[in-house]
Formats: structure tokens, sequence, C-alpha cells
């Protein structure tokens, strides 16, 4: 049982071998980079994240790739780099849980704690106490010694 299609009737075979001899449709898509050192390993991250961008891929699409390519490499991995890996993603999990637990303000919240008079007085005072008061004309000269600077 061949698995060759069977012969034609007619004598011409010009047609069948250019279908044979075209080259192979190339997917637009296709991302072909050698991956010899880790420059060509690492060039693979921003075309996938444009990719990503591009296709509009959804986030949990994306979470999903991440988890399945780490599950496949898993055996690559040496003990200390899975305690890198699992720093990272710490570090992350308590950043994106800091923004859950403390969201920033608002504009509207923004502008109701400005402060009063009576705070602004009290934190001139406190500045004052703390770096003391210039006298009444003590800088006033300044201006005229170092006016060429401007």
């Amino acid at each position: 049982a061949s698995s060759s299609p069977p012969p034609s009737d007619s004598d011409d075979d010009e047609p069948e071998a250019a279908a044979e001899a075209a080259p192979a449709e190339v997917d637009p898509n296709a991302v072909v980079i050698k991956l010899e050192g880790m420059g060509d390993h690492l060039k693979l991250v921003p075309i996938l994240m444009e990719r990503f961008v591009e296709c509009k891929s959804k986030d949990n699409h994306v979470f999903m790739f991440v988890k399945e390519l780490i599950k496949q490499c898993e055996a690559k991995f040496s003990a200390a780099e899975c305690n890198d890996l699992k720093i990272m993603l710490e570090n992350y999990r308590k950043e994106k849980q800091l923004a859950i637990d403390k969201p920033t303000e608002s504009n509207a919240s923004k502008k109701s704690k400005k402060k009063s008079k009576k705070e602004k007085l009290e934190q001139k005072q406190k500045v004052d106490d703390l770096f003391g008061v210039a006298e009444e004309g003590e800088y006033d000269h300044y201006d005229d010694q170092f006016d060429d600077f401007f």
C-alpha cells in the first residue's frame, strides 16, 4: 500500500512537479531565533511581550503561559534558582497586596486634606523652632551681593 497518489491519465506532470517544488507557506507570526547563548534566550522575552500586546492576550492567558513554562522547565532549575524565583514572586505579591490594602488617594480626598491656616501656621512654627528664624532684614543684602549670578 503505497502512499503516493494514483497515476494520472495525462502525460503532463509539470503542474504536480511545480506544486511539490513550491516553498511551504511561511507563518508571518513565526519567530525564528537561534538559541545559542543567554542573550538569544532573553531576546524572546520582549518579542513575546510585544506579541501579547499586539494580540491583546488576556492576563489569565499570559499567566497560564508563564505557569506552564515554569512547569515544563522545572527539571532545569536548581534549588537555588527555585529560591530566586520564590523571592521574586514573593516581592511581587507583597507589592500587589500593599496596593490592595492601601489604594492611592483620589484627587478629591487629596483636596480635602489641604491644610487649614492654623495647621500651616503650626507647621511654620515647627520649622522656625527647628531651624531658627532669620531676623528682620538679615538676608536683604544677599540679593545685591550675588546679583551678578542671575
